[in-house]
């Protein structure tokens, strides 16, 4: 470049691709919203910052710039990092003609690499697990002799109904996780084949209280609702009052957040909304390798914005997007 001096200035310089901290589009920064900036459009402009270092400059159209993005985003990509849209560290001066976007590199950590290592292991099936260590548990042991229960189903005529019933977990010969049943008192020693069941491997849930639908018929009104849990599968669920109360609702839960840790590819999660009377709580059982999947996203990505390959940005600003602090903000 050559100043009004006619000395000639070395405006070249470098970046080390593996240090970049984030890439602005945009007219982001005192340099390109400066008066000599002023015949070039935002879609034209981006910022590459690393440390204390930033270049500010601009492309001769708007498609330049898009595919320096890309090509930025693909460079990041064959290490597995990514670009995270982080609007936290965009400035802007507010106007529609100077919108901005800006992306944070996520480096891709030895910790992150040890999750998907684990969370790709997962994926090849479930591990086989011991009938012994699902029974190695005090709260299963007493499931296995059977828990009294009032079991609210529909009868013939599709109508809520009250039983008697047993609650009895097997481990042998019960599908991997073992089954739970719910059957005639008499019968709980040997759970017929006609009785109710739902194996441990499908179970999605366990829901608290008086939360489903039969628990609040007039068959249900007795039932006390501390006492109460709705076992929940994709095919199947089964809601209970326990006879000994708020006491078995949570032998219950133990045994079941027992077997799912055996289990070894599964997580128990708790999950809670509202306060005092008013709270609503949920158990689920989840994938080990989904929720390993979703700490990999949000660890490498902390403010929850997305980012990844398939990041498109519009640097055309035909229309502003949204407005947020100050700023107009795009990007796919």
């Amino acid at each position: 470049a050559k100043s009004k001096d006619g000395f000639q200035k070395d405006m070249s310089g470098e970046m080390d691709m593996g240090e970049i901290e984030g890439i602005s589009m945009g007219k982001a920064g005192l340099i390109l919203r400066a008066p000599g900036g002023g015949g070039v459009k935002s879609g034209q402009c981006f910022s590459i910052s690393q440390g204390s270092s930033t270049l500010a400059a601009s492309t001769k159209t708007p498609e330049d710039t898009q595919r320096l993005f890309e090509a930025v985003q693909h460079i990041l990509s064959c290490g597995k990092d990514k670009l995270a849209q982080d609007k936290k560290t965009v400035v802007s001066d507010g106007s529609v003609k100077n919108p901005v976007v800006g992306f944070k590199v996520v480096r891709w950590t030895p910790e992150l690499e040890e999750l998907e290592r684990k969370r790709k292991e997962l994926e090849k099936g479930p591990p086989a697990v011991d009938p012994k260590d699902l029974m190695d548990n005090k709260e299963v042991k007493e499931l296995k002799k059977g828990m009294n229960i009032m079991a609210y189903t529909l009868d013939d005529m599709n109508l809520p109904k009250a039983t008697k019933l047993a609650l009895v977990y097997k481990a042998k010969g019960a599908g991997r996780l073992g089954t739970i049943y719910w059957c005639d008192r008499r019968k709980k020693r040997k759970p017929p084949s006609s009785c109710g069941r739902m194996e441990v491997e499908d179970l999605s849930s366990i829901v608290i209280g008086k939360q489903t639908r039969i628990l609040q018929t007039a068959a249900a009104t007795m039932a006390e609702a501390e006492a109460c849990l709705s076992l929940i599968g994709p095919n199947s669920q089964i809601s209970i009052e326990m006879e000994e109360g708020e006491y078995d609702v949570e032998k219950v839960v133990q045994a079941v957040e027992h077997i799912i840790t055996v289990s070894k590819d599964k997580k128990f999660i708790k999950k809670s909304e509202g306060h005092g009377k008013f709270e609503k709580v949920t158990y689920e059982v989840h994938k080990l390798s989904d929720v390993l999947k979703r700490q990999i996203a949000q660890e490498d990505d902390e403010e929850g914005e997305g980012g990844g390959k398939g990041i498109q940005v519009d640097l055309n600003w035909q229309v502003p997007l949204g407005f947020e602090g100050g700023a107009y903000q795009g990007g796919g």
